[in-house]
């Protein structure tokens, strides 16, 4: 979902960590979910399942960072072309492979077992949306999946749930360079953020939760531009800041999901702001000798893991394994999990080393199709 770090000037290792670690968690809590039974299982386990919300918008937070930020810092020579091509092939090379998935185990399911109440109904405590999987097959549903834009059209297709961040991610991927260029056009730095500013205030009246989402977007951009160090001049300062910040975001991690739901969003934009904007400081004494690798195939488990999980859960209550209602015993849900999650974190292994590692390469490949010029900035790579 983010701008591989690798191609920054100033690359942060330790946001390589937080990405794998995000993406785990939102695999974990869809894992979990599934399986417990939401009523009569374990509340613990639901309550670790519920930190998959909050995970998804340290995502939000982290993409404005890593692209938003690029855009703001390489304003001067930004290319919309060029841009274009890094975006498309970050997100496409793995997207359409995850929708036809999608399609392919949504596919067996309906041949095989058409009324597989993962499938058919809506599954116990609303794991799997509101709607039963089955039911997303319309066409604004497929062509809001294709074209990334399922905020405008519907919800994404099938049991492909979490692609709906990344169609907020791609309208904001656009809407912000194009609003900043409107604004500095009139005014520099100062009017283009007003414009932006006003974006999201247009955003408030039409969805608050899409504000929210675009506001904490735009607070990581910002985080790449506005720093701490500035404007406090103080080192130990900066660092007091930047724990608080830290453990702000770990806190509305574990207990975002007991409050409002916009408050939580916001929350964790604030944090991350704070955090982003403040130097590397101790970062490095938190990095792991395979953050960059398990980073790299982030992206795919996070567009791939819900599709493979219900196919799992499926098999599970084909055979009786796991009953309508869900589990009821811990230890069960625990085991069955585990299992799910090494066979969908497996897949997603695969779509990294195969596809996501891939993607300067097709950047490249696409622009001199394109004849466009190669240009080492890192918004257009």
């Amino acid at each position: 979902m983010n701008e591989p770090s690798s191609i920054e000037s100033n690359y942060r290792p330790f946001l390589d960590q937080v990405r794998w670690i995000a993406a785990l968690i939102v695999a974990i809590g869809h894992s979990l979910a599934i399986l417990n039974d939401h009523a009569n299982g374990s509340k613990i386990i639901n309550y670790i399942a519920d930190m998959r919300g909050p995970a998804v918008c340290i995502f939000f937070v982290l993409s404005g960072y890593l692209v938003g930020g690029l855009v703001l810092r390489d304003f001067g020579r930004f290319r919309l072309s060029s841009y274009t091509v890094a975006r498309f092939s970050r997100i496409y090379i793995v997207l359409i492979p995850a929708i036809l998935l999608t399609l392919c185990l949504d596919g067996i399911v309906f041949h095989f077992y058409p009324s597989s109440p993962i499938y058919s109904k809506v599954w116990q405590g609303g794991a799997l949306g509101d709607n039963f999987i089955f039911s997303r097959y319309s066409p604004a549903n497929i062509i809001g999946s294709l074209l990334s834009l399922e905020p405008l059209f519907g919800r994404p297709t099938g049991s492909a749930g979490s692609l709906w961040s990344l169609g907020y991610e791609w309208i904001f991927y656009f809407s912000f360079p194009l609003l900043w260029a409107a604004g500095y056009r009139f005014g520099g730095f100062r009017c283009a953020s007003i414009v932006v500013a006003l974006s999201v205030v247009g955003v408030f009246l039409v969805t608050k939760i899409g504000a929210a989402y675009w506001l904490i977007w735009l607070m990581g951009a910002y985080a790449y531009r506005l720093r701490l160090s500035a404007v406090l001049q103080n080192e130990r300062g900066e660092a007091i800041i930047k724990g608080v910040a830290f453990l702000g975001v770990l806190a509305l991690l574990i207990h975002g999901e007991q409050i409002r739901h916009q408050i939580t969003i916001v929350g964790i934009g604030i944090f991350g702001f704070l955090f982003l904007s403040s130097s590397p400081l101790w970062e490095h004494r938190l990095v792991m000798r395979y953050d960059h690798v398990l980073a790299g195939f982030s992206y795919s488990l996070y567009v791939t893991h819900l599709q493979c999980l219900s196919f799992s859960a499926a098999i599970l209550c084909a055979i009786g394994v796991l009953p309508p209602s869900g589990m009821k015993s811990p230890l069960g849900v625990v085991i069955g999990a585990s299992a799910l999650l090494i066979l969908a974190i497996a897949i997603a292994y695969a779509f990294g080393r195969v596809l996501e590692s891939r993607t300067q390469a097709l950047s490249r490949w696409l622009k001199a199709r394109l004849m466009l010029p190669s240009s080492r900035s890192p918004t257009a790579n």
